[in-house]
């Protein structure tokens, strides 16, 4: 009689265990059933990028948010994914930048536009170039032949086939002189002219003379340069810290 007793409690446990479970089951299922679903119609989609994800449908983007939401209307010819917390779109020929409600932050008016970096993007008008920050103010007027992308807090800048470079404010840190200029790296940027080549530094002074066929820029503290046909390495002074057998003999050496 006990052990009958026993079988019938333990049978009744079993059953009210496996009752209460399904339904928990079924709760942790239900979500990603429906995003699957919300997200099944869309013709492509991309990962997820600061919480919203691109999506195509009908040769029109838009975006959609973890749960399968549309949080801005599948309208744009194309979109980028969000970075900084905008997002560059592409509607009817011209470019601009919306923000995560769709609100356009920078209006859809551009030639050309680039992804956001240090805070500020470039834009093209009419084959001139200018920068806007996330408020949508033109923060560099649209008169450049091209702006760099903005490194260290600085960017290089071409008008009328001549280089310098700006701050985020505009201002040029260097005149627009030089046959070339390349980004800032580790403090120091590359310039050239009349064919020669050295370095400047922030505040826009000629800190390595320009005296270099070649160089490279500066890592881990190093540049390899070129000089008569004859390839060295240069400290942030100026002076020849590798293969200097191949620098000129009056060349600086560091001690």
């Amino acid at each position: 009689m006990k052990n009958i007793l026993l079988y019938i409690l333990l049978l009744a446990a079993v059953m009210s265990y496996g009752q209460g479970l399904l339904p928990e089951e079924r709760i942790k299922k239900e979500p990603s059933a429906q995003s699957v679903q919300q997200t099944k119609k869309y013709a492509w989609k991309d990962e997820y990028y600061e919480g919203l994800a691109r999506v195509e449908l009908n040769g029109k983007c838009g975006f959609i948010d973890k749960t399968g939401k549309e949080v801005i209307p599948i309208k744009y010819d194309y979109a980028y994914s969000f970075s900084e917390g905008l997002a560059r779109v592409e509607l009817n020929g011209k470019c601009g930048f919306i923000d995560k409600t769709g609100k356009e932050v920078i209006p859809i008016k551009y030639d050309k536009a680039w992804d956001f970096s240090e805070g500020l993007a470039k834009v093209e008008l009419n084959r001139k170039w200018g920068v806007r920050d996330k408020t949508g103010e033109e923060v560099i007027p649209i008169k450049y032949d091209y702006v760099g992308s903005f490194s260290e807090g600085l960017a290089k800048v071409k008008l009328n086939g001549k280089w310098g470079i700006i701050d985020k404010t505009g201002k040029e840190m260097t005149p627009i002189k030089y046959d070339y200029a390349g980004s800032f790296s580790e403090g120091l940027a590359s310039v050239k002219l009349n064919d020669k080549w050295g370095f400047i530094d922030k505040t826009g002074k000629e800190v390595i003379p320009l005296k270099y066929d070649e160089v490279e820029d500066f890592s881990e503290g190093f540049a390899k340069v070129k000089l008569n046909g004859k390839v060295f390495y240069i400290n942030k002074r100026g002076e020849c810290v590798k293969n200097c057998d191949n620098a000129p003999a009056d060349h600086p050496i560091a001690k």
